[in-house]
């Protein structure tokens, strides 16, 4: 699954629409579980896309959100997630997850920092 979020601004949507998205992220998760099942597997790899982010576009309020539902949803699904920035705030947040994700899932996402 890749999910591009170019300068994407958490804070401008209303609750509605938060909740619209995490629903979409929920469908293609599970559209891609869907097709790793067919060849016998039961993880996927997920690829973010981060350009433009920075402090203006975070919302931890929103990341604990998202962290907790994808967790409850998709119990060890997850083969690997990268999450592509090249911002210097990242790597702070990165570090911030430990304290929201369990520890096997922290394990499996990897920063790669892009060239601007």
């Amino acid at each position: 699954v890749i999910f591009v979020m170019k300068n994407f601004i958490i804070e401008k949507f209303d609750s509605d629409t938060q909740q619209k998205l995490i629903d979409r992220v929920t469908l293609e998760l599970n559209n891609a579980l869907g097709i790793s099942k067919k060849y016998h597997k039961g993880t996927v790899y997920v690829h973010v896309y981060l350009d433009g982010f920075s402090m203006s576009n975070f919302s931890l309020q929103f990341f604990r959100r998202v962290s907790r539902h994808l967790e409850s949803v998709f119990k060890d699904t997850l083969e690997q997630c990268i999450i592509y920035s090249s911002s210097d705030f990242f790597p702070l947040v990165l570090s911030l997850m430990g304290t929201f994700v369990n520890s096997e899932t922290s394990k499996k996402i990897k920063h790669v920092r892009n060239k601007d």
